[in-house]
């Protein structure tokens, strides 16, 4: 069980998560918490950091902008950690993110349905409880 303390008050939610890209590339980002992104989504720069843009392609995702429809690449990062927990092979997609996000991507679906998920937002508590059984 991980949890972080949170702004009630805020517009988003922010977190850190460790992410691992190809060649023992490691870096720690300020994401978002998004549970409604489909997958993690990283900054173009930060995937190529990790080395992410050389990764083998697992396709392409359509998404939508206010002002198109973008494909854009997924590839699968190394393993992603947040909160005190770590899964391998996660699913993430990257292209240019506003610079107005203030962070260097969203933590998506494509980590977070691996949780029972609790965001307790009077007392500003976010908390990912492992559904893997011991």
């Amino acid at each position: 069980m991980g949890r972080i303390r949170f702004n009630p008050n805020t517009d988003v939610i922010r977190l850190y998560a460790t992410i691992e890209g190809l060649e023992g590339k490691t870096r720690t980002l300020k994401m978002i918490f998004d549970p409604g992104s489909t997958y993690v989504v990283l900054r173009t720069s930060v995937a190529q950091t990790l080395n992410l843009t050389r990764a083998p392609s697992l396709g392409s995702v359509g998404i939508v902008s206010a002002h198109r429809v973008q494909n854009v690449p997924r590839v699968s990062a190394t393993a992603i950690t947040a909160l005190g927990h770590s899964l391998e092979n996660i699913d993430v997609i990257y292209f240019d993110l506003p610079p107005q996000l203030g962070a260097d991507g969203l933590l998506g679906n494509s980590f977070l349905r691996n949780f029972k998920i609790i965001v307790d937002y009077p007392e500003g508590i976010l908390e990912f409880i492992s559904l893997q059984r011991k």
